[in-house]
């Protein structure tokens, strides 16, 4: 909370720029990702939505999959693409964790339990968290 709170009072000190991004449709096959991922952490400073709107989801599968304040656009993203949600993790920061359809079943949930910063909530699937 202190580096939020001093960059909004240094935040005119700064200049924008222009960047080059990439996709990861682009950074994936780049690396040879294989199409089932086990584990992705999500945090693009508010841009989660539209990292993943263009990701190929019919190429890649990210069993487990963490995303920083998760809003209604990329809970209905997710949700569409067989992700359901398992749980807030209890940071402050608003971190969900998700896991494909596919995968879900077989996820030993008592190690959620048996995590003291992770608060259970239960299988959302279409609820803005």
């Amino acid at each position: 909370m202190w580096q939020s709170s001093w960059w909004w009072c240094h935040k005119n000190q700064y200049q924008s720029s222009s960047l080059y991004t990439v996709p990861i449709s682009e950074i994936f096959p780049k690396f040879h990702a294989r199409n089932r991922i086990d584990y992705m952490l999500l945090d693009a400073q508010g841009a989660e939505y539209f990292v993943m709107k263009e990701f190929p989801f019919h190429q890649y599968t990210i069993m487990v999959l963490t995303v920083e304040r998760v809003k209604q656009p990329m809970v209905d993203l997710l949700t569409e693409h067989g992700y359901v949600h398992m749980t807030l993790l209890s940071s402050g920061i608003g971190d969900s964790l998700w896991c494909h359809n596919s995968f879900c079943d077989s996820l030993n949930e008592t190690i959620l339990h048996d995590m003291p910063h992770v608060q259970v909530t239960s299988h959302i699937q279409a609820k803005s968290i």
